[in-house]
């Protein structure tokens, strides 16, 4: 996050998606809760299995490590983490 709060997010997958399929593209707390859903801001395009190098800019997250701040999003994790419903 630079000194006027926008976040620049650059990556590039290069395997283990499947063709085909629809991916959603979020920044999750511990439990899995959305804080922030990405897809439409990043506009990743997919190459085979994996994805172009792909950037963007956001505007509207917070990175600090304040009670707003997505660095600070934790919530303790349930005894059986089978209970989750996101697979890691």
């Amino acid at each position: 996050m630079d000194v006027c709060g926008e976040t620049t997010v650059v990556g590039l997958f290069k395997s283990s998606f499947k063709q085909g399929h629809h991916y959603d593209f979020l920044i999750t707390n511990d439990c899995g809760k959305i804080l922030h859903y990405m897809t439409a801001d990043q506009k990743v395009m997919f190459a085979g299995n994996g994805t172009t190098p792909f950037k963007a800019k956001l505007y509207d997250i917070n990175l600090n490590c304040d009670n707003n701040g997505v660095l600070n999003a934790y919530t303790p994790k349930p005894a059986d983490s089978s209970d989750s419903k996101f697979d890691y």
